[in-house]
């Protein structure tokens, strides 16, 4: 078996909310990636937040190895931002092409990460 490691990006505010999700095959690579887009949110989606780095009255936040945090306080749940790191074991992925559904060992997987081509991660 082996592992891969996802930076899940999990956001809401009054009108939207979303999950992105990106896959490593190296922890480092995923915790570079998690730095890169936290450093985003500080810098343009919740720069409200942020004076010149330094959290603002209004909003708290919250961090360790793996995650990071941030929110509208007394609004946790319609603005916030939470990134973090995951690590899963991976069986098989299942990839819809052409119609169907194929099963791929990771090899494959780590092949088919390179590319653009949309697919569901079985992690179970």
């Amino acid at each position: 078996m082996k592992n891969v490691y996802l930076v899940v990006n999990k956001w809401a505010t009054e009108d939207a909310s979303d999950t992105s999700i990106t896959v490593f095959e190296k922890y480092e690579d995923a915790r570079e990636e998690m730095q890169k887009q936290i450093k985003q949110e500080i810098n343009e989606n919740m720069s409200q937040a942020f004076d010149n780095g330094e959290l603002v009255d209004g909003y708290c936040a919250e961090e360790g190895i793996d995650y990071w945090e941030c929110w509208e306080d007394g609004y946790y749940s319609s603005n916030f931002v939470n990134i973090s790191i995951e690590k899963k074991e991976v069986l098989w992925l299942r990839i819809y092409y052409k119609k169907q559904y194929i099963k791929v060992n990771f090899e494959q997987i780590m092949i088919i990460l390179k590319t653009n081509i949309a697919l569901t991660i079985q992690t179970d």
